[in-house]
Order: C-alpha cells, then sequence, then structure tokens
C-alpha cells in the first residue's frame, strides 16, 4: 500500500525493530546453509507461517547457496551474500560478507561500494566515506560515488568538501535515481534552485529508488517545497510494510519532517517514536534524526525531552568525526 499523503490525522505507530547477533560476533558471520531452502520466490508466504522469516530464508540462503558451494575464495559471491543479507537487515552478517570480499579482493570497486552504500543506510557515514574515497582516489570520474560521498560529507558537518564533490554537476548525465540524489545533496548543502531545477527533468518518478525518494522528501520538507515533499512520500509504500529496518526508519523520519513543517507537532512526534526502542543490530541511527527530535519536542515545549535528544545526536556526531575508521586502516592499502 503506498504511502498516504495525507500526514495531518495519521497515528502510525513505529514498528518493532527485530535484535539478532551484533556486528563482529562469531553468531554474526554468514553462515552456510543448505541450498534446498532456497524455493521461497516471488510467492506468498503459506498461510499461518510468518513472512519476514520466509523473506529472509529466501534471500540469505541463495546467497549463502552462491558461497558455499560456487566458492568461498571468490569476492563476488561474498559481495553478493553482503547485498542479500543487507536487504533483509541483517547489518552485522553484511558487514562482515563484504569484509570478507575485501580481504580476498582489496582492489574491489563493487564490494568496497557495497560495504560503503550499506553504512551509509546504517548511519556511519563517516565509515562510508572511508570507503568513498578509496573507490574516488582510483576512479574520481564515478559521479554516483562522488554524490554519495557528498552526501557522507554533509551528514558529517563538512558542507564545504560536499560542494566541491558535486562541483561541475550540469555537465553530468544522470539516471531518475541518480538525478534524485543529486537534487537532494543540492537542497541540503543550500542549493535549493539548482536542486529543484533537476527534478524538473526528472520523466518518471516512481523509478526513483525508495531510499533516495524517502530522502529527497525530507530535504523537500526541510526547503518549505511541502507539495513535492508529500509527492514523494505517496510513491513510498507504508513503514508496516518495509522489512529493511532502516529504510522503514528512513520513511518514518521523512514522515516527521514533513508532518513537522506542515505544522502537526503531535503527529511528528509520534512518527518517531522509534527513537524510544534500541536500533536494529549493525544500525547507527544518524545524528539528524535526534536533531529532529530535539526540534520537535522544543516546539511542543518538552525541553527536557529536547535537550536529551540533543547531546544523544551530538555525541553521535563526535563520535562519527573524531573516531578513525578501522576499515579505512584496513583496505587502504591499495597498490
Amino acid at each position: 500500500m503506498p504511502m498516504q499523503a495525507n500526514l495531518g490525522t495519521s497515528t502510525m505507530q513505529a514498528p518493532p525493530t527485530r535484535h539478532s547477533a551484533r556486528p563482529g560476533d562469531a553468531s554474526s558471520k554468514p553462515s552456510s546453509v543448505p541450498p534446498t531452502v532456497a524455493v521461497w520466490h516471488a510467492q506468498p508466504p503459506e498461510p499461518g507461517k510468518n513472512a519476514q522469516a520466509c523473506a529472509d530464508a529466501h534471500v540469505a540462503t541463495a546467497a549463502s547457496f552462491d558461497v558455499a558451494y560456487a566458492g568461498r575464495s571468490s569476492p563476488r559471491h561474498w559481495t553478493n551474500l553482503g547485498h542479500a543479507l543487507q536487504e533483509v537487515g541483517r547489518y552485522g552478517e553484511a558487514r562482515t560478507a563484504f569484509r570478507q570480499a575485501l580481504r580476498s579482493a582489496p582492489q574491489d570497486s563493487d564490494a568496497a561500494l557495497g560495504l560503503a552504500d550499506m553504512e551509509m543506510e546504517c548511519g556511519r557515514y563517516q565509515h562510508a566515506y572511508d570507503m568513498f574515497r578509496i573507490v574516488l582516489d582510483k576512479s574520481p570520474e564515478r559521479i554516483s560515488v562522488r554524490i554519495h560521498a557528498a552526501r557522507a560529507c554533509y551528514e558529517l558537518g563538512k558542507k564545504k568538501r560536499a560542494k566541491s564533490l558535486v562541483e561541475g554537476w550540469p555537465q553530468w548525465t544522470l539516471d531518475n535515481d541518480i538525478a534524485a540524489e543529486l537534487a537532494e545533496v543540492l537542497i541540503l548543502i543550500g542549493k535549493v534552485r539548482a536542486g529543484l531545477t533537476l527534478l524538473k527533468g526528472a520523466p518518471d518518478w516512481s523509478r526513483i529508488g525508495a531510499h533516495s525518494l524517502a530522502r529527497l522528501s525530507s530535504a523537500l520538507a526541510q526547503s518549505g517545497r511541502l507539495k513535492k515533499a508529500r509527492h514523494c512520500l505517496a510513491l513510498l509504500p507504508s513503514p508496516e510494510t518495509v522489512r529493511s529496518p532502516a529504510l522503514r526508519e528512513e520513511i518514518l523520519a521523512a514522515c516527521a519532517r514533513l508532518a513537522l513543517q506542515a505544522g502537526n507537532l503531535s503527529g511528528a512526534r509520534r512518527f518517531l517514536e522509534f527513537l524510544d526502542t534500541l536500533p536494529a543490530p549493525g544500525i547507527c541511527r544518524s545524528a539528524k534524526l535526534y536533531f529532529l527530535l530535539a526540534e520537535i519536542c522544543y516546539h511542543l515545549l518538552d525541553m527536557e525531552a529536547a535537550k536529551l535528544a540533543l547531546v544523544t545526536g551530538r555525541c553521535i556526531q563526535m563520535k562519527a568525526a573524531d573516531i578513525a575508521s578501522p576499515l579505512m586502516v584496513e583496505f587502504s592499502s591499495f597498490p
């Protein structure tokens, strides 16, 4: 079911997060699963069975089959496994798979970008930026990587660096998804008119990826373009139907931002109720979420909650900026 554009009276509750082994634990490593399980494909689950469990089993098992039976030494199979595990929200195991691919082939850009994109999805922006830097050092002409690196810089508070990464964008050839991501970055770094101009050329917004649409909606709402923000949200699935924890929270945050800008403070607060629970394993929530919560609580005159959210966001931001990424140390030795 698509998202409803009317956010004024919604009482949508954030769905519970799933918990499993933390990244780096022995139990978070990808395991070999017998290939006989890989039969649930584009079919509804049997009555009485959990649809999420069926989907998890299908996606992870198909990738595990690649790894276990087509050769563990191949980085391609580890990368495929990482993508499959990421798709179902098993971020700790996905991170382990991507790292294994990079250990097998440190120059594999696909594995590096897979890991970087997942770290962006999980809010680990410094780690993501480190991996984007590695790829850009080898291939500075890769437009999508420059855009993603620019967004990571924005999240880390490096606005000047973000602007430098997207210089020359009018000469770039972009597909729908990349155009939406660039428009989001341009709007965030203050080039609102340029971002909106870019969006006018997008022929089919329904072909833009869900993550890109959610982030674009937030950026548009933040800049006061509420009608366009609602249009983006209307193309997204309802959060309770999304199995990826990171995407689900991204959509809820976009709903909260739009509700805030529309003056629906209580609705905006309800959309962020998931921040009262622990994140899914492997996710480091963005400081921006807590800054948004602080802004909402401030307008609700709940100063204690606003202060707590502000302090939490600042702690996350400082940790992301100050701690050197172990990934950079581990994988930066390209010849």
